[in-house]
């Protein structure tokens, strides 16, 4: 299971950025999504043991005014995540020591919608003029996104 369907994926990045990706590479950006998530994650759950609290806040989470402007493209496509994909893919990494509160689970498709939005942007950054891109790509993808997150 990924957290978006084939054709959510391929759409996203046609109309975000006019890549043509294959459903072969949702699993490589699947990766780089649930990683990037549960990064965001992490950072929110320091951020709320900081605050001597238990649960992780919306607001705790580090979400970039550029990253909220790729939500916001996101939402526009009038694409739908099913946060239980999502919820699926966070069960693989290791539990958290503090609990997403249920306001910031009900964020998850929106930051992962948004997560996606900006990976399709950046392999233009990265790649200009790219119009399928490859294992390498998706690698170098994989290396940027641990830079920024």
């Amino acid at each position: 299971m990924t957290v978006m369907t084939v054709a959510t994926f391929q759409t996203v990045f046609r109309e975000t950025a006019g890549l043509y990706v294959e459903g072969s590479d949702l699993p490589r950006c699947n990766a780089v999504l649930t990683r990037s998530l549960y990064r965001l994650l992490l950072t929110g759950q320091r951020a709320a043991a900081d605050h001597h609290r238990y649960i992780i806040e919306p607001d705790d989470l580090p979400v970039t005014r550029g990253l909220e402007e790729n939500i916001t493209h996101f939402r526009r496509l009038g694409h739908h995540l099913d946060p239980e994909r999502i919820l699926a893919q966070l069960a693989t990494y290791p539990p958290l020591d503090r609990i997403p509160a249920s306001g910031t689970e009900a964020r998850f498709p929106d930051l992962v919608g948004g997560l996606t939005v900006t990976l399709a942007r950046t392999l233009t950054v990265i790649a200009p003029g790219l119009a399928r891109p490859g294992p390498a790509h998706w690698e170098t993808l994989r290396s940027v996104a641990d830079l920024y997150l």
